[in-house]
């Protein structure tokens, strides 16, 4: 009796193991899907962040001769030159939801 209960309790341990060694397992799958997507996840920030700053950087660049524009305006008297440099500050202005949908698509990919 004692014999068979001692078999019994070494079955019951091993198979406890096996389900502990099989959690273990999937955590660690799941740890390493888990760090393949952090990666994916950077890369798109980090990709993201550089779209970002090139169209800043343009954004400004633009932005800075849009005034250069209205300050030659302004001193010339020139109406027609005014409008041009508020046409451009506008035309800046509606591109702003399009480079903000495209950059969350590049920062949270699809």
């Amino acid at each position: 009796m004692k014999l068979e209960k001692a078999l019994f309790d070494v079955y019951e341990s091993g198979e406890e193991v096996s389900r502990c060694v099989n959690d273990i397992l999937l955590s660690e799958r799941y740890c390493a899907a888990c760090e393949v997507y952090r990666v994916y996840l950077q890369q798109n920030r980090e990709k993201a962040e550089l779209y970002y700053q090139q169209f800043k950087a343009q954004n400004d660049k633009v932005f800075k001769q849009a005034m250069d524009v209205f300050d030659l305006a302004i001193d010339f008297h020139n109406v027609q030159l005014a409008e041009a440099a508020a046409m451009l500050v506008k035309t800046m202005k509606e591109a702003y939801p399009n480079f903000y949908a495209a950059y969350f698509k590049q920062l949270f990919g699809n």
